[in-house]
């Protein structure tokens, strides 16, 4: 009974990673891949940032997700005074299971930020995003109901399945909204939505008309400084794709001393419902920020899995285009 619960768990996480998109569990850490509509908004003028994800050691062979992102805020008050023009560009490989499956997603994003106020205390942004994508399978590698002789699964018998390509190459596109209130310097709010995978492109190794569910997505979050010393970052997430959903709520806490020269430690808690509990660790100095967390997991998956989720860990750097001041010039008559 263990022998075959532990390949319904291989089986069940396979037909999981098929039916679902590549997601990290500091989905505020990789705000290109979350909305579009991201894209060019920081503290700053741009951001640039890297992930890591590895999950399910513990269960079978692990899942390696690698991101790299970045985007610029153009155009600020050129267009119209207040608005400015968000550009993004991320990179998202993926290799799952046995089979090496395999994700490449190159994206792109551009993002209109308009000002609804004069003095910026409302922006409503909306974006569009294009994606190419490639996915690659090795069948050699996979394992097949029609391999289960009773007691084992027998590599040597025939799997019966007839691969028509081994590898998939689409484009897709992407649509965002979100609204940001500033409240205060204190307190900024923001709420958006998005949906991926609007032309629904089709995706199928074997030759049949399966095409990618349309995913939505609903985020928010806020940024509240609580005094000079701490400040908190709550966020939640809603998406949903076919019959695969994920909804996660938590909130990062910062806190710093004027002893520190900068340096401000920061840690938190998120609940991805049903699934796993979301341990973060971190820190932050200057333009640089490092977060490390771990999932716990606590769905059905727990016999086979002992609790162990995935290790994720991203590192965002934010910067300034130092900006020109033409030299003094002081005239200075002929003599």
């Amino acid at each position: 009974m263990k022998r075959f619960y532990s390949v319904f768990v291989l089986l069940l996480i396979a037909r999981i990673s098929f039916a679902q998109d590549i997601h990290f569990s500091q989905f505020y850490s990789s705000p290109i891949t979350l909305n579009p509509a991201n894209a060019g908004i920081n503290s700053c003028d741009y951001r640039a940032g890297i992930n890591y994800r590895s999950q399910w050691k513990s269960v079978t062979v692990p899942y390696k997700t690698f991101g790299a992102w970045g985007d610029i805020g153009v155009l600020k008050d050129k267009i119209l005074e207040g608005d400015v023009v968000g550009l993004g560009l991320s990179l998202v490989s993926d290799k799952a299971g046995d089979g090496e499956f395999s994700t490449t997603k190159l994206n792109f994003a551009a993002a209109y930020h308009k000002s609804l106020s004069k003095d910026k205390r409302y922006v409503l942004s909306i974006a569009l995003g294009l994606s190419y994508v490639q996915k690659k399978l090795d069948f050699t590698k996979l394992y097949w109901d029609d391999q289960w002789n009773g007691e084992f699964f027998d590599p040597t018998e025939p799997t019966n399945e007839s691969p028509t390509v081994s590898d998939l190459n689409f484009l897709e596109f992407q649509t965002g909204l979100r609204f940001q209130y500033n409240y205060s310097e204190q307190m900024r709010f923001w709420m958006g939505a998005a949906m991926y995978h609007v032309n629904s492109p089709a995706e199928s190794f074997l030759g049949s008309n399966n095409r990618i569910g349309k995913r939505p997505v609903i985020h928010a979050g806020a940024n509240i400084i609580l005094n000079e010393q701490m400040f908190l970052e709550p966020s939640l997430l809603y998406m949903n794709q076919k019959k695969a959903y994920e909804m996660s709520l938590g909130s990062l806490m910062g806190y710093t001393n004027e002893n520190w020269k900068g340096m401000t430690l920061l840690g938190g808690l998120w609940y991805r419902v049903g699934d796993a509990a979301v341990l973060v660790v971190g820190g932050q100095y200057q333009s640089f920020r490092l977060l490390m967390n771990y999932d716990f997991n606590i769905s059905q998956l727990t016999p086979a899995s002992n609790a162990r989720g995935g290790f994720e860990l991203s590192l965002i750097y934010v910067g300034c285009i130092p900006k020109y001041i033409p030299p003094l010039v002081i005239p200075c008559p002929r003599l």
